[in-house]
């Protein structure tokens, strides 16, 4: 027997209707809405582990975070803290930062490819051995290695999230273990996201916390994330992404390790 067709009442067309139009509203909503933004009006976040000497965990510094201690992970936007995350590597670059040393007021004074960073040697400087940029007795050299991200945290919402991740002195090695892990695992076709977690580490010079990574998940059936991924990719590409916090680099394991931006 033939089914008789579906009737469509007037109030379910009106309703339908009503839905396209405020469909067309909102695209057009979404497409004039950031006006003339450029890569100045946006910042990702950078991602740090919170040292003893950290002022969001100082009660008594204007940065203090309710709650904050030694070893979690700090997004420098949203002030949000975890304890580990999963992490999918999205692009890498190595740079040269040149330091105002935290002693003489701190901050960033240029950035250089390797091949461009200016003649530095190793000095002591307040009983520490850094690369000084020759002429300067305040000005340091540092080997720093960003992974550009998408990450979520292990526990809660699944929204990914673009960031930065910076690694120096006592974390060159960490870098250098998961750019071998990601080049493994691209020669073999694979795309993994992986686990971000912190540990306390040591040396003769004091103690610190650093970074603990570990294969976490398949990546290849996961489209959202690799569309993001792509889309974030292209603008670091183009030069338009701003990272916010990056000073907190700084501040990553000075004090433990002897190293002073």
């Amino acid at each position: 027997m033939a089914k008789t067709p579906a009737k469509t009442t007037k109030s379910g067309t009106a309703v339908a209707k009503k839905d396209d139009a405020a469909k067309a509203a909102a695209a057009e909503f979404l497409k004039n809405s950031m006006g003339n933004a450029d890569a100045d009006s946006f910042a990702i976040p950078f991602l740090t582990i919170l040292q003893a000497n950290s002022p969001q965990c100082d009660p008594q510094d204007g940065a203090y975070i309710e709650g904050a201690q030694r070893g979690m992970i700090l997004d420098t936007v949203t002030q949000e803290m975890f304890t580990t995350l999963e992490v999918f590597p999205v692009y890498f670059k190595r740079e040269f930062i040149e330091w105002v040393l935290r002693e003489k007021g701190g901050g960033i004074v240029a950035r250089y490819l390797p091949e461009d960073a200016p003649e530095y040697s190793e000095r002591e400087v307040s009983g520490k051995r850094l690369w000084m940029v020759e002429g300067s007795d305040t000005n340091q050299l540092v080997d720093t290695r960003q992974h550009y991200v998408m990450f979520r945290p292990i526990e809660g919402d699944g929204h990914w999230k673009p960031a930065m991740i910076g690694m120096t002195s006592t974390q060159l090695k960490k870098s250098k273990r998961l750019m071998t892990m990601l080049k493994e695992q691209r020669k073999a076709g694979n795309l993994l996201t992986f686990k971000f977690g912190t540990v306390g580490e040591s040396n003769d010079k004091g103690s610190w916390s650093g970074w603990t990574i570990a294969p976490l998940s398949d990546a290849m059936e996961d489209a959202g994330l690799l569309e993001e991924a792509n889309e974030f990719q292209l603008a670091l590409r183009e030069d338009r992404v701003q990272v916010a916090g990056e000073e907190a680099m700084a501040s990553q394991d000075t004090e433990e390790t002897g190293d002073s931006f």
